[in-house]
């Protein structure tokens, strides 16, 4: 069973025009584990557009994507990360909508570093969801825990306007100059691949597991 924090309603800049932001980070469920190898496949996700699954893009209304982790970190073997985006967008809504790669990566990862075991937050239209879990991609557990994200998160308003509940969470300004470079090497004619994954997994063992 999954809780949430109170809901969270802050403002913030995006694109030419200001949005509404609720965030929630859970209550309950695991720790966050193998952040830095669980930012790697963010970006990978966002950025891989020849990918037939790649977040980013462009969407239609009421629309989920959803990728899925299976640690490949030996002490969390058997834990995953579940990542989701979801497009609100109105009944009558016929418009399709673009969400860039740097957008997608950033509002992952900021879910990523930003709660002690995942969570969830609007921004404008669209929902970017980070969760660790237990269990493997495609398992039982994978069903379960989406269906408790749906059932038990709740829309009470808190007057606390913090973001993060880590105790050493990345800071939002080293996110986004994280993903701003990453931008530009996207631009230069870098491309993630598999190998890519796999050397960074390898970095990871060899680090905090914390970007």
């Amino acid at each position: 069973m999954r809780f949430v924090k109170p809901l969270i309603t802050l403002f913030f800049t995006f694109s030419l025009f200001h949005v509404p932001i609720s965030a929630k980070c859970y209550d309950t469920g695991i720790d966050a584990f193998a952040e830095y190898s669980a930012v790697t496949r963010a970006r990978y996700y966002c950025f891989a557009y020849w990918d037939p699954l790649v977040l980013s893009g462009t969407w239609r209304k009421q629309e989920t994507r959803t990728r899925c982790w299976d640690s490949t970190i030996p002490s969390y073997y058997g834990y995953r990360w579940d990542f989701q985006i979801t497009r609100k967008g109105g009944f009558f809504d016929r418009t399709l909508a673009l969400l860039s790669p740097k957008d997608c990566a950033q509002f992952l990862i900021e879910e990523i570093n930003g709660c002690k075991r995942g969570g969830e937050r609007w921004r404008g239209d669209f929902m970017f969801r980070s969760d660790p879990n237990k269990g493997f991609c495609g398992d039982n557990h994978s069903s379960e825990s989406n269906t408790h994200f749906i059932k038990y998160k709740t829309a009470s308003v808190s007057n606390n306007t913090s973001e993060v509940d880590d105790e050493d969470p990345m800071t939002v300004e080293k996110i986004k100059a994280m993903v701003d470079q990453w931008v530009a090497e996207h631009e230069a004619g870098f491309r993630p691949t598999e190998e890519w994954l796999r050397e960074q997994d390898v970095k990871a063992l060899n680090s905090t597991n914390r970007l």
